[in-house]
C-alpha cells in the first residue's frame, strides 16, 4: 500500500513537472516581438473578438470554434507562465 502511494505521488510529481516545463516553453515561444506578431495573427484567425456563429452553421461554425479553443488554451498557458497557477491548466 505504501509503495503504491509513493508511486502515485511520483507520477503526480512527474506530471506536474512536465506541465511546468510545457508552460515555460509556451512563455519562451511567445515572448518578445516575434511572439507578439504571432499572437496578434492568431488572435485574428482564431475568432477571439468576434462570434463564430456569424460565419455560418454546422461544420464551419465548429471549425471556427475549434480555432477559438486553441487561442484560449494558449492564453491559459501564458497566464500560468506569467505567475498564474497551473491548477487550472493541469485539470484540462
Amino acid at each position: 500500500m505504501a509503495s503504491e502511494l509513493a508511486e502515485s505521488e511520483a507520477r503526480n510529481q512527474d506530471y506536474l513537472n512536465q506541465q511546468v516545463a510545457v508552460t515555460q516553453a509556451y512563455r519562451d515561444v511567445f515572448r518578445g516581438h516575434q511572439g507578439e506578431i504571432v499572437l496578434k495573427d492568431l488572435r485574428n484567425e482564431c475568432y477571439v473578438d468576434r462570434t463564430t456563429n456569424a460565419e455560418g452553421t454546422g461544420h464551419s461554425m465548429q471549425v471556427l470554434e475549434g480555432r477559438r479553443q486553441v487561442w484560449l488554451w494558449i492564453q491559459r498557458r501564458l497566464i500560468a507562465a506569467s505567475g498564474g497557477t497551473l491548477a487550472a491548466v493541469a485539470e484540462e
